[in-house]
């Protein structure tokens, strides 16, 4: 555990309330919760284990992440993937843990890559949206970490098993969290190691407010949009995250959507500018063509 950690408040837990509760005090307030035992009554809670996931999806063959310090991206720059079967994952990545490179099962749609999982899954009542959810797959090895970061969904996070570690700053604390350049693929990322801090490069990050919690297996985490988290396999870990829009209304009220704005225009801008300069050229190609002709 970091002394980032240990400075942590731990987020509230609680049994799953009803749903007007979660509305009025969680999803309207904006303000994450650990919901205690929130799936244990999935069937994947109970079943998930690596003999089943070989039976009912081992011949599956995904893109995993790779790094070769258990930090997810490894490397900012640039994607790293490997093709492996979900099989050959699990043995060659979970089984044995290789001392070199590392691999993580991140971000995988469930409907559209393992449909033989959704049998064992229940959607929560929790959900506003008249869209249908985004379900996607996490499983890593202990060590296993994603850079702290912010999503634009709301993400209700269910630990099925293993146990999966969270570190929590709220949208408010943006400025402190010193993301990547708005021009950057990795723009919703931070550049701080929580890990090792360099106060001296980030200074206002030591005014930052962190909160944490430890989802043991059975757990949900309802994490608001744009709250930056930093997860982290404590064990071997599998989860569900479950994402969905917030109210377009409300999206207004936080910082990281106006960079997202910034971030659109300055693509729209690359855009225009290289398709004007194409049809300048295509232009002079034209008029040379007809002169010689």
């Amino acid at each position: 555990m970091t002394s980032i950690e240990l400075l942590a408040e731990p987020i509230e837990r609680i049994e799953p309330p009803s749903l007007e509760v979660f509305r009025r005090r969680y999803l309207q307030a904006n303000r994450p919760v650990v919901l205690a035992g929130g799936v244990r009554h999935w069937k994947a809670a109970s079943t998930w284990s690596m003999d089943y996931l070989k039976t009912a999806i081992g011949d599956t063959v995904v893109p995993v992440e790779v790094s070769s310090t258990g930090r997810f991206p490894a490397d900012v720059t640039q994607l790293g993937f490997r093709d492996m079967s979900v099989g050959e994952y699990i043995d060659s990545a979970i089984l044995k843990r290789p001392a070199g490179e590392r691999f993580y099962l991140s971000q995988t749609s469930i409907p559209d890559v393992f449909p033989r999982l959704m049998d064992d899954i229940e959607l929560p009542p929790y959900l506003q949206t008249r869209r249908s959810p985004r379900l996607n797959l996490w499983f890593g090895s202990a060590g296993t970490q994603t850079q702290l970061h912010y999503d634009d969904s709301h993400n209700l996070f269910a630990q099925l098993h293993g146990r999966k570690q969270f570190l929590l700053f709220a949208p408010n604390d943006s400025g402190r969290l010193y993301r990547y350049p708005l021009k950057h693929w990795y723009a919703h990322f931070s550049q701080i190691d929580t890990a090792r801090p360099d106060f001296a490069r980030f200074p206002r990050f030591e005014d930052a407010t962190p909160i944490q919690c430890t989802l043991e297996p059975g757990d949900a985490l309802f994490l608001p949009a744009f709250w930056w988290h930093q997860p982290r396999c404590v064990d071997t870990s599998i989860s569900v995250s479950i994402w969905w829009s917030p109210q377009w209304t409300s999206y207004w009220h936080y910082r990281q959507f106006h960079w997202q704005l910034g971030n659109f225009a300055l693509g729209a801008l690359h855009h225009l500018r290289t398709a004007g300069k194409a049809g300048a050229a295509s232009s002079s190609d034209g008029d040379g063509g007809d002169g010689g002709g």
